[in-house]
């Protein structure tokens, strides 16, 4: 292990405890009775899924799904808390979560997403770590699966050097067009809960390659088994990456991985500020399992 030159943050679930999207979708005004409906349809999971996902939340089976925030948080657990009845993985994919939780955001202005980002608390340590890595002459980004606006709003506000996020489609006077950076300004500008396609690890490493960043100057955080695969590769050629407090649905992808994981009673980035400032086997051991 090397120097540090390079920092690469997730940010949903790291930099605060829930996903943008979620914290969004318990302001939304729909319904989101007909979206559940056009998930079943489609095949995403079945009644009995979400039956089974109102006994998890102790929730009233016959009416789990009452708000727009109820289905996200129903989404999410698909992916990161609920398996499969056969026991063999997420109930649906992280593209399905993606797709289902930026549809139910259609109408929330880029006012309503700043509120929003800004009322939430972040995880101790967060910002310290930040500065402390940016006096060090280290290059940070953020990649994202999470809300496009939030994070590019949330990665500008903290100050990233660079963040790779899912291309929004907006409204902007009645017109529908991609969500850019400076559009977070923008009081009215509304999302249109449709997004393009965006493959995360895919942007991450191709940033890199512009830059002329080698892999092993890297330190990457991430919570979601689903990036495990390019947490691997980063580990496989030098680097370090780090679990960030995975779910127990999730905690298998990065054992079988072998990447070591902060799991923590008190969620905080302060260890992962050492180990990049000691990029060691015997600090990355003090704090991780």
């Amino acid at each position: 292990m090397g120097r540090i030159q390079v920092v690469d943050w997730d940010v949903d679930k790291v930099w605060y405890k829930d996903i943008s999207t979620s914290y969004c979708a318990n302001t939304s005004p729909l319904d989101p009775k007909s979206y559940l409906q056009q998930f079943l349809s489609e095949g995403w999971f079945t009644d009995e899924d979400v039956r089974r996902w109102a006994e998890y939340r102790g929730r009233d089976a016959t009416t789990p799904i009452q708000t727009p925030g109820d289905l996200a948080e129903c989404l999410t657990d698909f992916l990161y808390r609920i398996k499969k009845p056969d026991g063999s993985g997420s109930v649906i994919t992280k593209e399905q979560t993606i797709q289902g939780k930026q549809a139910l955001l259609r109408g929330l202005t880029m006012k309503n997403i700043r509120e929003i980002a800004d009322s939430i608390e972040l995880t101790p340590g967060l910002r310290d770590a930040i500065t402390t890595f940016r006096g060090r002459a280290i290059y940070q980004v953020a990649f994202s699966d999470g809300l496009g606006p939030f994070i590019a709003y949330m990665a500008k506000k903290e100050g990233m050097n660079y963040w790779g996020v899912v291309p929004a489609i907006v409204e902007v006077e009645g017109v529908e067009t991609a969500f850019r950076d400076t559009m977070i300004t923008f009081d009215d500008v509304k999302l249109t809960g449709k997004v393009d396609k965006f493959n995360k690890s895919e942007a991450f490493f191709s940033h890199m390659g512009a830059h002329n960043y080698s892999l092993n100057s890297i330190a990457a955080i991430d919570d979601s088994g689903t990036n495990v695969p390019a947490l691997k590769k980063i580990i496989e050629n030098g680097g370090i990456a780090i679990g960030f407090n995975p779910t127990e649905t999730h905690e298998k992808d990065f054992r079988e991985a072998g990447i070591p994981m902060l799991k923590q009673s008190d969620r905080s980035l302060e260890p992962f500020r050492e180990i990049v400032l000691n990029p060691t086997e015997n600090t990355i051991g003090k704090y991780c399992i």
